[in-house]
């Protein structure tokens, strides 16, 4: 997925749900379209149900983006939280991870 661009997330840096913006939608768009047309999850056969983007360890280099369903993504979300993961469930603008 490198010919889209993603959110900088930066490893110990704060995560916030960023405002409305023509980018927020085109972000939006990016992200809907690949958690749908994504045939299964990393974790298992499932359909997911989260795109989850972990923070880059630094401004060089691409994000890492993980297709959950929601039994992993639930079991997940405290690492995921403390790693400062950015969730996006196709519903709406991407979020911090809440434990």
């Amino acid at each position: 997925m490198r010919d889209r661009e993603f959110l900088s997330v930066k490893a110990g840096a704060p995560v916030r749900a960023p405002g409305p913006s023509p980018e927020l939608s085109a972000y939006a768009r990016a992200w809907r379209n690949a958690l749908a047309s994504a045939g299964r999850s990393c974790c298992c056969p499932a359909q997911p149900q989260y795109m989850v983007i972990m923070p880059t360890p630094s401004p060089t280099a691409e994000p890492v983006e993980l297709f959950l369903c929601g039994h992993h993504y639930r079991v997940s979300r405290k690492t995921l939280a403390k790693a400062g993961a950015v969730v996006f469930d196709g519903d709406g603008p991407p979020m911090p991870v809440e434990p």
